[in-house]
């Protein structure tokens, strides 16, 4: 299958072990930031999912990008991370980042649900702390409303960074996406993201 994943803050690699050979693996701010996600993005192919802050660029930028795409997964999306999260969050954890990068990390990972992998050798705080800066701006909202008939949706029902809210003001955006709630929190399993992309 042609794959392209677009992962979440702090989405290493290594919290999806087994990613499949030949597919792209898109971690923002660890090593890509928007404009360079996006330019990777317009290739298009069969299948793209997307977690997390991965499914916000996908979203603020869907007019163009989901039509470049048979198929996509969309997994704990958000058209704004501030319109749940209080700013000062994320002032917090940027404070946090700045004298302990890998506690601040794994507390995250912790939230999130998946196993803390370190902070890998090859990201600098400062492209984290940008990913950060990047959540607490970054916005779009529910118009346009774009056709996505080939869009799935997946939540986990216990998610404690993306509420329910947040993921049905993005299903508005999205005209004819199907959704899927999923057991478990904010972190979807690479199994769980491939099986529902058909792969």
């Amino acid at each position: 299958m042609d794959l392209t994943f677009v992962s979440g803050w702090a989405g290493f690699a290594a919290l999806f072990p087994n990613f499949p050979g030949g597919a792209r693996f898109l971690a923002p701010f660890a090593g890509l930031d928007e404009a360079r996600v996006l330019a990777a993005l317009e290739r298009g192919g069969e299948a793209l999912l997307a977690w997390s802050t991965g499914a916000h660029l996908v979203l603020k930028h869907r007019a163009l990008v989901l039509p470049r795409y048979e198929r996509v997964v969309l997994a704990a999306p958000f058209l704004s991370f501030t319109g749940f999260t209080p700013a000062r969050v994320l002032r917090l954890m940027r404070r946090a980042l700045a004298t302990d990068p890998t506690g601040t990390v794994a507390a995250f990972h912790a939230k999130c649900g998946a196993a803390p992998v370190p902070v890998p050798g090859d990201v600098a705080p400062a492209e984290l702390d940008a990913g950060l800066a990047f959540l607490a701006e970054s916005a779009t909202d529910a118009a346009p409303r774009v056709p996505a008939d080939h869009v799935l949706v997946l939540h986990g029902a216990d998610d404690a960074i993306v509420p329910a809210e947040a993921v049905r003001r993005c299903l508005e955006a999205l005209p004819g996406a199907r959704f899927l709630a999923l057991e478990g929190g904010h972190f979807v399993p690479l199994s769980v993201l491939l099986e529902a992309a058909g792969g």
